[in-house]
């Protein structure tokens, strides 16, 4: 149990990760910033827990989320690289 708990904290990192660094290439209007962003990711690893406090607590109400970011699944899927 605990490692099926430890794998899918680690998914929903890395799946995070994915989302928010798409939006930041979709969100950047110019070219050059967009390859900036492009080539640092490629020679990094979305695998990063450095940004976020395991021992932390959280609130996952309405009301906390409503602050958080909002992905668009369309705009998410159509970026161009």
């Amino acid at each position: 149990m605990a490692d099926g708990c430890k794998r899918l904290i680690e998914n929903y990192i890395i799946c995070w990760n994915y989302a928010y660094l798409t939006k930041l290439i979709a969100d950047t209007d110019s070219k050059e910033q967009k390859n900036i962003i492009l080539r640092t990711i490629k020679n990094r690893s979305v695998v990063a827990w450095e940004h976020i406090n395991l021992g932390g607590t959280y609130d996952f109400s309405n009301d906390a989320l409503s602050d958080e970011y909002t992905f668009i699944r369309e705009l998410l899927l159509n970026v161009e690289s």
